[in-house]
């Protein structure tokens, strides 16, 4: 479970050029997205089911923090007195 909590760290820190897919993700978390979609792919080449699932649990933080992102962006600004 530690690798898989330094893998989340590594990627949040390291953005890489993936391009986005157009979802409502800022761009540094999409590549996270992306690095993590391929690496999953990986685990499933090597039939590595544990890696798959703390992958899996690292994916759906970010698409957390995806929905977040767009909640916040997508809030009215209090009006100035």
């Amino acid at each position: 479970m530690k690798s898989v909590d330094g893998l989340l760290i590594v990627l949040m820190i390291l953005p890489v050029t993936a391009g986005a897919r157009g979802t409502h993700c800022p761009r540094y978390l999409q590549d996270n997205i992306n690095n993590i979609e391929y690496e999953i792919s990986l685990a499933r080449q090597h039939h590595n089911q544990h890696r798959i699932d703390g992958l899996k649990q690292a994916l759906a933080g970010i698409q957390r923090q995806c929905s977040r992102s767009k909640v916040t962006r997508a809030a009215p600004h209090p009006a100035s007195p």
